[in-house]
């Protein structure tokens, strides 16, 4: 059975981007026998990079770390603020072994921020995976509270989304899967 791991990279707790990737989850892969597992960062215990509890250049705990290995694709959910990546996920992602997210589809959706700072962002955080291997759907989500409005997700934000979605499915569905456990 294949795996879809999201990601949501906001500590604190982002309510709205937190819907969103349930949203993704829940309406885009709930058919065809996917397995589907969220993990809100802001729910783990994060190991600062420069920190000697940082052993064997782990930035979160294992279990995070082995949910991504054996996953079969990604959602990376973040809010942007202050032009950059936030240093939970940034940590993990910077830590994660190579074989985590090498030839792994890998989505992205950004919430907030002005749009250079978000095309920025998208930018680190692209570089970041593509260095890693990672299948990078070339189109990014970008949300913002106006997406929101009515408490609910916008008609034209459920549709980026879905297309997200989409693309990462069909990538899921070509891309090699992963051979070896990870080392922890």
């Amino acid at each position: 059975m294949r795996k879809v791991l999201a990601l949501v990279g906001a500590v604190p707790p982002h309510r709205r981007l937190l819907s969103a990737t349930r949203w993704i989850l829940n309406s885009r892969f709930s058919l065809g026998g996917i397995d589907r597992q969220l993990i809100d960062l802001a729910d783990q215990r994060m190991v600062r990079s420069n920190s000697s509890l940082a052993e064997g250049g782990r930035g979160a705990s294992p279990g995070v770390v082995r949910s991504v290995f054996n996953s079969d694709a990604l959602i990376i959910a973040y809010p942007v603020h202050d032009a950059e990546v936030p240093e939970g996920l940034r940590n993990l992602l910077y830590h994660l072994p190579v074989a985590a997210v090498a030839a792994k589809p890998v989505g992205i959706v950004m919430m907030g921020g002005r749009h250079q700072y978000v095309r920025a962002v998208d930018w680190q955080l692209r570089n970041l995976l593509a260095r890693r291997g990672a299948l990078i759907v070339p189109a990014s989500v970008r949300l913002t509270p106006a997406d929101f409005e009515t408490g609910l997700l916008a008609e034209d934000a459920r549709q980026s989304l879905s297309n997200l979605a989409d693309s990462v499915f069909k990538l899921m569905q070509v891309a090699p899967r992963p051979d070896a456990e990870p080392r922890l």
